[in-house]
């Protein structure tokens, strides 16, 4: 599943925001956040959707969501949560916006093996070569 946080000045309702999605199998919900703003003395408050995608993979996401929406309510970024994969701003997605520069996910490129085996699963490469499990 991918998680999408999103807010805009361009809001749009829940209703229209799911018939631009509506290709997708996705559930919308209303979100507020509080964000820190350089120099304000106040966090400022964000109305947006958080959007949950049943059926889109990574390499999906940018042409079924993110091209479709981004325009149209002008996002100038999103945080995203996509399984186990990645967390964090939408354009610094390895491989779905930008290339990896994370060494492990190089060095999984370079193995021979299985892609069931444990050192080929999301975060687990990442964290042998970032303070996790010594490589094998």
């Amino acid at each position: 599943m991918i998680e999408l946080y999103i807010s805009s000045n361009k809001l749009t309702s829940r209703l229209e925001l799911a018939n631009l999605l509506k290709h997708t199998e996705c559930q919308i919900t209303d979100n507020y956040s509080s964000v820190i703003c350089p120099g304000q003395t106040q966090n400022a408050i964000e109305q947006g959707y958080h959007i949950k995608f049943f059926d889109v993979k990574p390499d999906e996401f940018k042409e079924k969501v993110w091209n479709i929406i981004q325009p149209i309510l002008e996002l100038k970024c999103a945080y995203v949560k996509a399984d186990s994969d990645y967390m964090g701003c939408v354009l610094n997605w390895p491989a779905v916006f930008t290339p990896s520069n994370c060494f492990a996910q190089e060095t999984k490129k370079l193995r021979i093996g299985s892609k069931n085996d444990p050192v080929y699963r999301g975060n687990h490469t990442h964290d042998m070569y970032h303070g996790g499990e010594s490589e094998p």
